[in-house]
């Protein structure tokens, strides 16, 4: 089966991109005739990474003076790094959280799936995964952060999170051209033309300015949580069924 999705990130592993010419290789989307999906039971799940940072990013315009743009660019970079240090707790427990959601939403689907333990990675590009040489025969799903940041737009000095996520999947690991890659987008870079993959964040979630993010950690951690558990669910609804 193959699913040709609009590409909205230049941060995908070198991998996905493999998988995404191999798939233009055979047809391209639409072009060719449809092969018939592969046959799969069980899924092996490759345990989500927790995300490598989190920043905050404004980008509000501040006067076109020159020390005026290099105080803001200081200012700037400060705060993520208050702020990096103030969710690190919340960072470091995101992979385990959303391994254990996606687990939840398969299994409520009827999806047989298990974690696929002691996978080696490379150190370097920790995602980007040989699938062939994966330990297992089942199907495998491969998830993983692609941004998680809190987002201040250039009109407004609000800040709203952003969660932005990549999912690979294989009914076989040794066929990468029969996989499936999606990716789905919550808060800062939802939109509401595409209900599939865009998941608009609750405005309660909006922080007025930097203070308030530090205030309210908790609520920065809560918006990050509601955005896993929808992504959980939407995989759980968009991967083909078992046979």
């Amino acid at each position: 089966m193959h699913h040709c999705s609009k590409t909205r990130t230049a941060r995908r592993p070198i991998v996905v991109l493999l998988l995404s010419a191999a798939a233009l290789l055979i047809g391209g989307c639409g072009s060719a005739p449809p092969r018939p999906p592969i046959p799969f039971k069980a899924i092996a799940l490759v345990p989500v990474l927790s995300p490598a940072k989190l920043y905050t990013d404004n980008r509000m315009v501040p006067l076109p003076v020159l020390p005026v743009l290099i105080a803001s660019s200081i200012a700037n970079r400060a705060k993520s790094a208050e702020f990096s240090r103030q969710m690190e707790k919340s960072r470091s427990e995101m992979g385990p959280q959303f391994t254990r959601m996606l687990l939840e939403e398969l299994q409520a689907r009827g999806f047989a799936v298990h974690v696929l333990e002691g996978i080696a990675r490379p150190p370097t590009d920790p995602e980007g995964i040989d699938y062939a040489t994966l330990p297992t025969q089942d199907a495998v799903l491969h998830v993983y952060f692609n941004d998680v940041s809190m987002e201040s737009s250039r009109l407004s000095s609000s800040y709203v999170p952003r969660v932005n996520i990549d999912v690979v999947f294989l009914p076989r690991g040794d066929r990468p051209d029969d996989g499936i890659s999606l990716d789905y987008r919550y808060g800062a870079d939802a939109n509401g033309d595409d209900k599939s993959w865009s998941i608009p964040s609750d405005p309660k979630y909006r922080f007025p300015d930097f203070g308030a993010l530090i205030a309210r950690a908790g609520d920065v951690s809560e918006s990050w949580q509601e955005a896993m558990r929808e992504m959980a669910r939407r995989i759980a609804r968009d991967l083909p069924r078992p046979e």
